[in-house]
């Protein structure tokens, strides 16, 4: 491209990237971004780097981006956060390097949330060929949000949606448990209704689909999490099989390659042991086996590889990756590999997604053992009828600045959606 060629950016919005190290991801996103100017476009994004990291962007530099040298001594994230406190630039976006907690623990020490928000939360803005455009929201970085928190959720959500185009329906999924609490919301909501929204709750995704909902509020972390990213990744993927029995159930889909998934559940308990989930993953191998070989177990969760510590709702998950190795060694079955740790589905099901967050996963996963049951109903409506979608998120709801986190490893084009995204939500702010 020649840049000489084109006029300056007229964007008055200065966005910043701190943390994405020579990633040809984002050169080409900036590239593509700062084309876009031939036809008038608006963007100005900003580097904040330190000044050896900059090799990579020296011809999109020298002319076009501007740039916020960060001090050898100085963290690029805290810098970023600094320079937005004091409106030095409008938003930051992160995230491809730094782990989501890494990012949020420095923006929480350095801005701070907003003066009535309680806890953490975020949403996605999701587009299905077949359903169109919706939201997914969960608590963030809260497991198992409480009744406070699943009010402010549904507070920021509706707000955000509106900022998109949306006239938002809300349904706050069933997640099978904790129905006091989720009792508790809806009795809010009838003695405070927010006159511009309709809020259905104590639904099942599928329920939610067929009263035309566009903003679907998850219980839990895990629930959110494991659904948004079925949701983005199963393209040309269509249900084979399913089965129940008395004590679990699986979901088979094959795609148009005779690529396989095995999504696998616990139907006696809706938060299995460690042993539960591998007797689970036993009885899906077993199934596996008699339609083909290679087999490769993961255990899901909302973390992967320890990025979460002690959190209670992971650690059968965790216990069960750790364990299960050992327990096919001693039943003599050495032809299934099992990734050893407590893993998200995008990282089992893309080995280069794996490698940007420093795992060593040759092969997509073949079984899926999910983490309790009341996702499945989940992951069969959104295998079934969301068909693929595009997945911008998550972004973050809570803060007093315009940042979001967008995940390790995220594709040029989902940045160049951020960036544009993160435009419209800074225009009507």
């Amino acid at each position: 491209m020649k840049w000489d060629t084109l006029e300056a950016p007229k964007m008055q919005f200065r966005i910043v990237y701190p943390d994405i190290k020579e990633s040809k991801e984002l050169y080409q996103a900036l590239e593509t971004l700062l084309g876009e100017n031939i036809n008038g476009s608006q963007h100005l994004p900003v580097i904040c780097w330190k000044r050896e990291e900059l090799f990579y962007y020296r011809d999109l530099i020298s002319m076009w981006l501007q740039f916020i040298e960060v001090p050898d001594n100085e963290n690029n994230l805290v810098i970023a956060a600094r320079e937005l406190k004091k409106w030095s630039v409008h938003s930051v976006l992160a995230g491809n390097i730094s782990e989501t907690w890494d990012v949020i623990s420095v923006w929480l020490h350095e801005i701070g949330m907003l003066e009535w928000v309680k806890r953490a939360s975020s949403y996605f803005l999701m587009e299905s060929p077949q359903y169109g455009k919706y939201i997914f929201a969960d608590s963030g970085c809260q497991p198992n949000p409480n009744v406070e928190q699943l009010i402010e959720i549904v507070w920021l959500t509706v707000q955000n949606a509106k900022v998109h185009g949306f006239e938002p329906k809300v349904a706050l999924l069933d997640g099978g448990y904790d129905s006091d609490k989720i009792q508790a919301v809806s009795d809010y909501f009838e003695n405070n209704p927010i006159a511009w929204v309709e809020i259905l709750w104590n639904m099942s995704l599928k329920d939610a689909r067929k009263s035309e909902c566009n903003t679907f509020i998850f219980g839990n972390l895990n629930q959110g999490n494991i659904a948004y990213k079925v949701a983005e990744r199963m393209k040309d993927f269509k249900p084979d099989f399913s089965s129940e029995t008395e004590k679990s159930a699986l979901l088979h889909l094959q795609s148009d390659e005779n690529q396989n998934c095995i999504f696998w559940y616990d139907i006696l308990s809706s938060s299995p042991t460690s042993e539960d989930l591998q007797i689970s993953a036993l009885e899906a191998i077993k199934y596996a086996r008699t339609k083909w070989y290679d087999l490769q177990v993961a255990f899901l969760s909302f973390s992967t590889k320890w990025s979460w510590k002690n959190e209670e709702s992971i650690l059968a998950a965790r216990q069960a990756a750790h364990d299960f190795p050992e327990t096919l060694h001693k039943m003599w079955i050495t032809d299934v590999t099992v990734i050893p740790v407590e893993v998200q589905f995008d990282t089992a099901f893309l080995p280069e997604k794996a490698k940007k967050k420093w795992m060593d996963v040759e092969k997509p996963s073949t079984i899926y053992i999910l983490p309790d049951r009341h996702i499945w109903a989940m992951i069969w409506d959104i295998a079934t009828n969301l068909g693929w979608s595009t997945a911008n998120g998550p972004r973050l709801q809570w803060f007093q600045r315009s940042y979001n986190d967008f995940s390790r490893g995220a594709s040029w084009s989902d940045i160049v959606n951020w960036h544009k995204t993160t435009e419209k939500e800074l225009e009507k702010s």
